[in-house]
């Protein structure tokens, strides 16, 4: 298999999550944006696992997870365990779909605090990654289900006109059971001047 398809695949056989990262200076946007729509740097891993560390997260869920490549970036670098979940499993088995790269899991019902439990690698201290997510109904519905209390949001800085819901500056909790989330980390995905990328990390206590 040639092209990006086939490096990544190559690279995840050999488990070298450092030249996965370094493909994204070799390929365009476009057909990155097929496995991954943002491209983390070594530096935006790492601060991650710390800030991840410091909240006692112990796995990752990532909702609308794609090909699972950000996921499987993330497992190698942190070394925590990170599942995930899809909508349409027939959009993910069809001969144009990409490859996948972690084990997913498709959800067919409304979630719940159980299948977010069943779903997560660890019954407890797992935290949600939304990246890219646009989708504002789900997003509440995910978060009224979910009991933790680490939620994880990639996407567009507010100033870079692009939309996703929620924005990771301005996500609108839906304020389930009353529990204010407070940002604790504000991670760049990459070093690149003009690029919108950032991560934010919340927590609710």
């Amino acid at each position: 298999m040639d092209g990006l398809e086939g490096h990544l695949l190559e690279l995840i056989a050999s488990r070298d999550w450092k030249k996965i990262i370094q493909l994204s200076e070799h390929y365009s946007l476009t057909e990155k944006s097929r496995f991954l729509w943002a491209w983390p740097s070594e530096k935006c891993l790492l601060q991650l696992k710390n800030v991840l560390a410091e909240n006692g997260v112990k796995s990752v869920l990532s909702i609308g997870c794609g090909s699972g490549l950000l996921e499987w970036l993330l497992e190698e670098m942190t070394g925590l365990p990170v599942s995930g979940i899809e909508l349409k499993h027939s959009l993910w088995s069809s001969n144009y779909s990409p490859a996948k790269f972690i084990k997913v899991k498709f959800i067919v019902d409304e979630p719940s605090t159980e299948y977010l439990r069943e779903s997560a690698s660890t019954v407890d201290n797992f935290a949600l990654l939304f990246c890219y997510f646009n989708n504002r109904s789900a997003f509440d519905k995910y978060i009224e289900a979910y009991d933790g209390n680490v939620v994880l949001i990639i996407g567009p800085r507010s100033d870079c006109n692009i939309v996703t819901d929620p924005l990771p500056l301005d996500p609108k909790f839906c304020g389930h059971n009353g529990f204010k989330w407070a940002v604790k980390a504000v991670i760049n995905i990459n070093d690149y001047e003009d690029d919108c990328n950032i991560l934010a990390v919340y927590r609710r206590d």
